[in-house]
């Protein structure tokens, strides 16, 4: 089951490497495929967002985290 929560500050550390994992899903689809490349948020960015709570993260029964950032 994967629930969705607002983020919280020892999530902030793995966002990015989530966030480029999920993107180099994208790279196989041409017109998509600039996803891959694109900038990453960094731990900075997404601890700021954070701070806001309009960052969230999709959370697996084990803890494991997605990322749903807002940019």
């Amino acid at each position: 089951m994967i629930n969705v929560r607002i983020a919280q500050e020892a999530d902030a550390q793995s966002l990015p490497d989530i966030e480029q994992s999920a993107g180099e899903a994208y790279r196989e689809i041409a017109d998509l495929a600039w996803i891959a490349d694109d900038d990453n948020l960094t731990v900075e960015r997404h601890r700021e967002l954070i701070a806001k709570g309009t960052c969230w993260v999709a959370v697996e029964d084990d803890n494991r985290r997605s990322c749903i950032p807002e940019r």
